[in-house]
C-alpha cells in the first residue's frame, strides 16, 4: 500500500545560516499523511505530521571536492510526530540509527512514506552517505500511538544520495533495494521479505540500468 504525501509547511528560522545552531530545534523536513488513516490512538480525525528536526549542530557549505560536498545540515537530529500542536513522540534520529553525528543535504526535504513490511502501518526512510555510488538507508515505522521505531536491524545500500529516497521498491510481499556494483558493472537489487521482527533476504536480481 503506497501512501500519498504532501510536504507540510516548513519554517527554517533566520538563524539557520549561523554555523552553530543550538537555540531551538529547526524543522528540516515534514509531511502530512493524506489517507483515511488517523493513526494516533485518540482517533481525533486529524492528520498527523512527521518532522525531522535539527536539535544541535550547524548548517554549512562543504567545499571539499568529494561526492558528499555541498550545502548540508550536520549534527544531532530528532524525528517528531504531532497531531496539530500536540506532540505524540520525539526521539533522537542519531540514536535510532546508532550514529553519533549525521548530515543531511540542505535546505529541507520531503520524507517518503510507504508500508515496507505490509503490516498496515506507515513507514519512512532516511539515508546517510556511504560512497559515490549511493547511501545507506534506514527504515522506520510509525506505531498507532505515534511512536517511532526502527524497522529491521540494519541499513540498506541504495543507489541514491537523497535524504529520503523514493527508489526503494515494494512489490507483492517483498521490498527491494537497488545499488550499483562496480565489480559486476550492474545494478543489483536485493529483495527481502518481512519475518516478524526483521527482513530476510530472498533473492538478488540484476539489471543494466537503475529501476
Amino acid at each position: 500500500m503506497k501512501y500519498a504525501i504532501a510536504l507540510a509547511s516548513i519554517v527554517v528560522l533566520a538563524f539557520a545560516i549561523i554555523p552553530s545552531a543550538r537555540r531551538s530545534p529547526m524543522v528540516l523536513a515534514g509531511c502530512k499523511v493524506i489517507s483515511s488513516i488517523d493513526f494516533d490512538v485518540v482517533g481525533d480525525g486529524k492528520l498527523e505530521t512527521v518532522e525531522i528536526l535539527l536539535t544541535g549542530g550547524r548548517r554549512y557549505v562543504d567545499e571539499m571536492p568529494w561526492c558528499g560536498m555541498g550545502d548540508k545540515w550536520e549534527g544531532e537530529f530528532a524525528v517528531r510526530v504531532r497531531s496539530g500542536e500536540r506532540i505524540l513522540s520525539l526521539v533522537s534520529v542519531n540514536e535510532l540509527m546508532g550514529v553519533e553525528s549525521l548530515f543531511f543535504h540542505a535546505p529541507h526535504f520531503e520524507l517518503v512514506l510507504q508500508d515496507y513490511n505490509h503490516d498496515g502501518l506507515i513507514d519512512f526512510n532516511l539515508g546517510q552517505y556511504s560512497g559515490c555510488n549511493g547511501g545507506i538507508y534506514y527504515l522506520f515505522t510509525i506505531l498507532a500511538d505515534g511512536q517511532i521505531t526502527r524497522l529491521g536491524h540494519k541499513g540498506y545500500h541504495v543507489f541514491d544520495h537523497r535524504n529520503s529516497t523514493p527508489t526503494i521498491q515494494v512489490a507483492d510481499d517483498h521490498v527491494g533495494f537497488t545499488y550499483y556494483s562496480q565489480s559486476s558493472a550492474l545494478y543489483e537489487t536485493e529483495w527481502y521479505e518481512w519475518h516478524g521482527d526483521d527482513f530476510a533476504w530472498i533473492e538478488t536480481t540484476f539489471s543494466t540500468s537503475p529501476p
